[in-house]
């Protein structure tokens, strides 16, 4: 038997409430995936810029697809799976996950194959972008996360 719901805050807890407002934890958690994404979005814009500026146009235009190749499925991911974080859909969050990495990552493989050989694009830039999207995503989660506000 737990005990009521005004038991269980703390003093921490009633700061981190005014802190957070009357957001729940389902929002918090889709707002927080969401800025991950543009986080991850805006590493490979900036990564872009440099290549342009190193490289030129070709190697930018290859980096920038590059990191879409992964940066749009993780968009889709992060749209169809943080819908079930609400703490009662738990279980189906958890398969939503996995089905959804799965997905994400066949998506990512997919469009990495088409740019590749659809565009003309330089394959060691497109590979570039492509891992610069995905490190550019630790970064974020990394950073975001070390802000205690979940």
């Amino acid at each position: 038997m737990t005990p009521p719901p005004h038991l269980l805050y703390t003093r921490a807890n009633l700061r981190v409430d005014k802190r957070m407002g009357n957001k729940t934890l389902q929002e918090r958690v889709q707002n927080k995936a969401y800025r991950i994404v543009k986080l991850q979005m805006a590493g490979v814009i900036v990564l872009s810029f440099l290549a342009l500026i190193l490289c030129g146009v070709v190697c930018a235009y290859s980096v920038l697809l590059g990191g879409l190749a992964y940066a749009l499925p993780t968009l889709f991911f992060v749209w169809r799976v943080f819908r079930y974080a609400s703490p009662s859909q738990m279980t189906l969050f958890m398969a939503a996950f996995f089905i959804g990495e799965v997905v994400k990552l066949t998506f990512a493989a997919i469009l990495f194959l088409i740019i590749m050989k659809n565009l003309p694009v330089s394959l060691l830039s497109e590979l570039a972008g492509f891992i610069g999207a995905i490190i550019s995503f630790w970064i974020a989660c990394f950073w975001l996360f070390a802000i205690k506000d979940i």
